[in-house]
C-alpha cells in the first residue's frame, strides 16, 4: 500500500522520537516516499533547504523539511 503524503500530516513525516535528529538524503527520501535522486534534484535546484558537511555530505534539519513540505502544500488544507 503506497503511502500519499498529501493524507499524511507534515509531522507524522518527521521523527517525532528526536525531532532534531539531522536526516541523510536516503532518509529524507525513505520518509518522504520519493527516489534519492528527486532529493539531490531539489538540492541542486535549491529548492530543498539543507547542510552540507564537508565537501560531501549533505543532511536535512527536519525543521526545514517541516517548513518546506507546508510551502508545498495546495488545497483547501494549506495554510
Amino acid at each position: 500500500m503506497e503511502r500519499s503524503l498529501s493524507a499524511t500530516p507534515v509531522s507524522a513525516v518527521l521523527d517525532p522520537a528526536d525531532p532534531e535528529r539531522l536526516l541523510t538524503v536516503a532518509d529524507l527520501a525513505q520518509k518522504l516516499n520519493v527516489g534519492v535522486s528527486w532529493v539531490y534534484a531539489k538540492v541542486e535546484s535549491r529548492e530543498l533547504p539543507y547542510v552540507r558537511l564537508g565537501q560531501r555530505y549533505l543532511r536535512f534539519r527536519p525543521s526545514d523539511i517541516e517548513s518546506y513540505l507546508r510551502s508545498q502544500q495546495r488545497g483547501a488544507e494549506a495554510k
